[in-house]
């Protein structure tokens, strides 16, 4: 169980990495629209799923009810850890001579990082469970 843990972390923490790659190179590069970015950001959970379904699979046995409790896991740390994102732009702006984020009105409305973190728990859950499927439908015989 412990190793399941360490990898629901290590999940959570690539999907957190994730976003920041996707959401500074779309800024700095201009390669996707909102919707494209949504789309390739829908993917890397999936990715990151299937990849974590490979690693705990070996540990223990990888059933529906695992991998959406697994998923839901991930999808928590991962809607945890979105709320630093905006201190992460406050320190590192994503475009030069940007105005810094007023992190007093992004951290005081209680209501709307409520609503981030279950929101986002619902989307990493459904697409790192897609991920997860995917990987028990391609290893099953």
């Amino acid at each position: 169980m412990k190793n399941t843990f360490k990898y629901l972390v290590g999940a959570a923490l690539a999907i957190f990495a994730g976003k920041l790659v996707l959401s500074y190179g779309n800024v700095w590069f201009h390669l996707l629209d909102g919707n494209g970015f949504t789309i390739a950001l829908y993917a890397f959970l999936a990715l990151v799923g299937y990849v974590f379904a490979s690693k705990v699979s070996k540990k223990i046995e990888l059933t529906y009810k695992t991998a959406v409790l697994c998923a839901i896991g991930v999808g928590f740390l991962a809607a945890l850890l979105d709320l630093l994102i905006p201190l992460v732009y406050a320190v590192l702006p994503p475009v030069a001579g940007q105005p810094a984020i007023n992190l007093a009105a992004v951290y005081s409305n209680i209501y709307g990082l409520l609503y981030n973190v279950v929101m986002g728990t619902l989307f990493g859950t459904v697409f790192i469970a897609i991920g997860e499927f995917l990987h028990m439908f391609m290893r099953r015989r």
